[in-house]
């Protein structure tokens, strides 16, 4: 899906933190085209890592981690950078690039659910949970945390801080510095929250500033040092707000007006990104995207459009979309098939759906072009250069638990394309 002129009216707004001096006195240009440059140049130098097929075949795939000067000068944008990185969630490595900058970890403890079976509760989300050994999907519960992180950090700040207090007197000894850990783990935006215990004489806090801010300020610091240091620099670290709106205002009217006059399937590829990447609920799908004819059942909506296509969308266990279906009806399969044909456009995407440009959006686009042209088994793997899990199927992994499957009909053409999510 292409970027929306919406959204970099809105990335405006951090373009003064970008510009700030912790790039260490750069001449820098524009900072959307800055953050464009070196994300690129990270993502090249992820290509010449191994296949991702190989990689996820471990649990926790870490090639994301590893140091290199191209991810450096990402990083060294720092968090006016959060607003961009939260648009590009679900890209392969962007979490890492998120916590790295942040400083944030989620925690899942162990829990019985409703028929005392063993499940993992979310410690910053007290209403999320998952299967043992089922996804946690960390990209959509960071976006929340940073809608959220006004009420939620303070909230949880003051239950950690005051176990950790607890545990401190009675020199619990381990549990001290597990339950400080966890206290830590609330990221920089717990900052002011630390810095006005550290006004107030804690000086175990000056290590929590050393550690969030990266070394910024010393670990041997004095209060008063550390005081003054915040004076100077704290705009630099305060994570710019989320927007009060989720969806920007065109992705607003491309969900009113998709339907409205001669929808088609690259219309229906980016309403179906807009609503997994914006994790909306099924309520909020209906209510946008109008249509007397959609099929709604308890957990999915379908829309048929256009000379016999069609789009559907289930929901999950905690409500928001985590798969699309981009498919032709029966009317449309009744048709004999014909040799699907490409643009030299439609061909140069499907080219460069590598490890440059997982996601979302790409994926949504790639399944409306093998849909549209009925593209067959051969030329699937011809124009798309990576390797496939192959059955009677083709999957495309994107992310941990992220893939695309392009599902094939009697006649070896594309029936269906379905992109998941966590």
């Amino acid at each position: 899906m292409s970027r929306l002129n919406g959204y970099w009216l809105w990335v405006a707004g951090v373009a003064f933190a970008l510009a700030a001096p912790a790039l260490c006195g750069e001449d820098i240009e524009a900072p959307p085209r800055l953050f464009e440059a070196r994300y690129r140049a990270w993502r090249q130098e992820m290509d010449t890592m191994p296949p991702a097929a190989q990689r996820f075949q471990s649990r926790r795939p870490v090639p994301e981690l590893q140091p290199s000067a191209a991810r450096d000068r990402l990083l060294a944008l720092g968090v006016a950078s959060v607003p961009i990185l939260m648009e590009r969630c679900d890209e392969y490595g962007v979490e890492s690039l998120l916590e790295s900058i942040t400083k944030w970890r989620l925690h899942w403890d162990k829990g019985a659910g409703p028929q005392g079976e063993l499940v993992w509760l979310c410690d910053e989300f007290p209403d999320v949970s998952r299967t043992p050994g089922g996804p946690s999907n960390n990209a959509r519960l960071i976006r929340r945390w940073w809608e959220e992180a006004e009420v939620v950090v303070p909230r949880l700040f003051a239950v950690r801080y005051g176990k950790w207090k607890e545990l401190k007197a009675e020199g619990a000894g381990d549990e001290v510095a597990k339950v400080f850990k966890r206290l830590l783990d609330l990221g920089v935006w717990a900052l002011p929250l630390i810095m006005e215990r550290l006004t107030a004489g804690e000086v175990e806090m000056v290590p929590a500033i050393s550690y969030l801010t990266d070394g910024a300020i010393s670990k041997e610091a004095s209060i008063d040092e550390c005081k003054l240091w915040w004076e100077q620099h704290r705009s630099s670290w305060l994570v710019p707000p989320a927007p009060k709106d989720r969806l920007t205002r065109d992705e607003m009217e491309l969900l009113k007006g998709w339907l409205r006059a001669s929808p088609s399937i690259e219309g229906a590829a980016q309403v179906a990104t807009v609503c997994m990447r914006r994790f909306l609920a099924r309520e909020k799908v209906v209510e946008l995207v109008v249509a007397p004819a959609a099929t709604l059942q308890d957990n999915e909506v379908e829309y048929r459009f256009g000379a016999g296509f069609r789009l559907a969308m289930e929901f999950g266990q905690n409500g928001y979309a985590t798969a699309a279906s981009l498919g032709r009806s029966n009317q449309a399969l009744a048709q004999p098939p014909t040799q699907g044909v490409l643009t030299d456009q439609e061909r140069e995407t499907l080219k460069k759906w590598s490890q440059l440009e997982l996601g979302l959006g790409r994926a949504a686009e790639v399944a409306a072009i093998c849909v549209k042209r009925r593209l067959n088994r051969e030329q699937v793997l011809r124009e798309i250069p990576r390797t496939p899990a192959a059955d009677a199927n083709l999957r495309y992994v994107m992310d941990r638990g992220s893939d695309l499957v392009l599902q094939f009909d009697d006649h070896g053409k594309v029936l269906s394309a379905i992109i998941r999510q966590p």
